[in-house]
């Protein structure tokens, strides 16, 4: 073999070598999209949801105010520890 034989061999396999590798980034890309496409549904549907509590709890706001007059009425830690710490009522028995 002369040297255009070996010069022409190696450039034969350095576009083959070019070619499988586009071919494999190309691959690797899809690759990605497919395994990131789950998660960023996910995403969207969570936003979507937290937007939807979001709006949900500021109607309650708006609607306590409107109850209430000034402000809403929420209860404090000291508050809500007292109601669960109340022992239920009893009934009494008749014998």
């Amino acid at each position: 073999m002369n040297s255009d034989d070996r010069q022409e061999q190696r450039r034969a396999a350095d576009l083959e070598l070019d070619q499988f590798m586009e071919i494999y980034c190309h691959m690797l890309v899809r690759y990605r999209q497919e395994l990131t496409r789950p998660i960023e549904e996910a995403y969207e549907f969570f936003g979507s949801m937290e937007a939807q509590i979001d709006a949900f709890s500021l109607l309650g706001r708006t609607s306590l105010i409107v109850i209430r007059g000034a402000r809403p009425c929420v209860a404090s830690n000291d508050v809500t520890q007292q109601i669960h710490q109340t022992p239920p009522a009893t009934l009494p028995t008749h014998e």
